[in-house]
């Protein structure tokens, strides 16, 4: 009868990259793999809250502005800072608009805008 070995489960584990750097192995590892390995982990929000990763294209002046305030603002995060801008200005227009904003009639299109 063979013996059979129970395989350890990689869901759950809080970095998977650090266990596969602890795990004894001699390979070295490249900051490339290890970028690689990590852009395929997805961590779930810790508040409990829903979100939705969003891709949008701003302008590279903008962008470098934004990372240099975020770097000189101890705890400040990318997300946190694009959350609240995004919160700021929704606000701002929906007191223009006189209130909140219907619901969407159909989904926004995707894809590549029409020049």
């Amino acid at each position: 009868m063979a013996q059979h070995t129970k395989k350890k489960k990689t869901i759950g584990i809080a970095n998977p990259i650090m266990e596969y750097l602890q795990s004894g192995s001699k390979k070295n590892v490249t900051h490339r793999e290890a970028y690689t390995a990590a852009k395929h982990v997805q961590q779930a929000p810790t508040d409990g809250s829903k979100k939705q990763r969003v891709t949008i294209h701003i302008d590279m002046d903008l962008i470098d502005r934004v990372k240099n305030a975020v770097y000189w603002e101890p705890g400040l995060t990318l997300t946190e800072f694009a959350q609240t801008a995004f919160e700021k200005q929704l606000k701002k227009m929906e007191t223009a608009w006189g209130e909140a904003y219907p619901k969407r009639k159909q989904p926004l299109k995707g894809g590549r805008p029409m020049v």
